[in-house]
C-alpha cells in the first residue's frame, strides 16, 4: 500500500472509507453512488484500521466506518457513522 501522505496529497479531493474487518453494504452502496456521480473528480481510498493498526492509532481512529476528506494533503472533515450519499456528496463538492 502507498504511503498514507502520498495518498491524501493530492490535487483533487481524498475519500477515505475507515472500517473495520468489512465494509457494509450499505456504506459499500455510498461508497458506489460517491463514484458514480463525481467519477474522476474524486480519489476513492477503503482502509481496513484491523490490516492498519499503526495508522489507525495515529489518526485516534476507534470508531467505524468513518469517512474522511483530504484536500492537497490536509483533514478537511470526519464523518463517523453512517452517512447518505447526498450528503457525502454535498461535502466532497466544497473541493471540486
Amino acid at each position: 500500500m502507498a504511503k498514507f501522505s502520498e495518498i491524501i496529497d493530492r490535487d483533487t479531493p481524498v475519500l477515505i472509507c475507515f472500517y473495520n474487518k468489512e465494509v457494509s453494504e450499505k456504506d459499500m452502496k455510498t461508497i458506489r453512488d460517491v463514484a458514480f456521480i463525481l467519477k474522476t473528480k474524486v480519489y476513492i481510498v477503503r482502509i481496513d484500521i484491523s490490516k492498519n493498526k499503526l495508522l489507525a492509532e495515529s489518526l485516534d481512529i476507534t470508531e467505524t466506518p468513518l469517512f474522511s476528506i483530504y484536500y492537497k494533503g490536509e483533514l478537511r472533515c470526519d464523518h463517523k457513522n453512517d452517512i447518505e450519499s447526498i450528503e457525502l456528496i454535498k461535502l466532497l463538492q466544497q473541493y471540486i
